[in-house]
């Protein structure tokens, strides 16, 4: 279903200024659901999958609107940085959709997710993000190298499992279809305080 391609440092940069392509960071110029976009890179539009993330699908309407609407809020028409599990490793599977992990530049949700190097200061990660609300959970179908960033994101699902946030109340088997009151996107630091304190 995967395939992945090592590419060493110095024929990745010359691929880079072969295809014209001057920037790690591409704008995202459609949401699919709620952990899938398009993001165009030099003219060229490339779906993408945010890496080990499965947000509701489309046979629960309901759902699959509200997480779209999260991921969304989070990156519409913004600048998105795409990071490989292995660095010169980027996986794409079989219908040509690449997998990463992705960063937003924002600086008001959630957190770096793992990605802690002084040049990810104002980044977010999206996929924890996603996991942090409820509106996805980590289900990846490879195994993946970069254990500190795999290790945040079960920790970011098993709080929203935990308590039971955004769609887990699907997924745990309390309710067949999404309560109405949960439709609403949450995904800031002061909206998780508020539906914790409500549930």
């Amino acid at each position: 279903m995967f395939r992945s391609f090592i590419v060493p440092i110095f024929l990745l940069n010359a691929i880079l200024l072969w295809t014209g392509c001057k920037t790690t960071e591409f704008r995202v110029v459609d949401v699919l659901s709620g952990d899938s976009f398009v993001v165009d890179i030099d003219g060229r539009e490339q779906k993408v999958h945010l890496l080990g993330i499965k947000s509701p699908g489309v046979k629960d309407l309901k759902g699959f609107n509200t997480a779209k609407d999260v991921l969304t809020q989070l990156i519409s028409d913004q600048y998105v940085k795409l990071i490989d599990d292995v660095p010169g490793n980027p996986i794409f599977d079989n219908e040509g959709v690449r997998h990463a992990y992705v960063l937003a530049k924002r600086s008001d949700v959630a957190s770096r997710g793992g990605f802690d190097d002084q040049q990810f200061e104002n980044w977010t990660n999206v996929g924890a993000t996603i996991l942090m609300t409820g509106w996805g959970r980590f289900e990846p179908d490879l195994e993946l190298q970069n254990q500190t960033i795999v290790r945040h994101l079960r920790e970011s699902e098993r709080s929203a499992r935990d308590e039971k946030l955004g769609y887990w109340i699907v997924w745990s088997g309390e309710s067949e279809s999404l309560p109405e009151q949960r439709r609403t996107p949450i995904y800031g630091p002061d909206q998780f305080r508020t539906q914790r304190e409500q549930n």
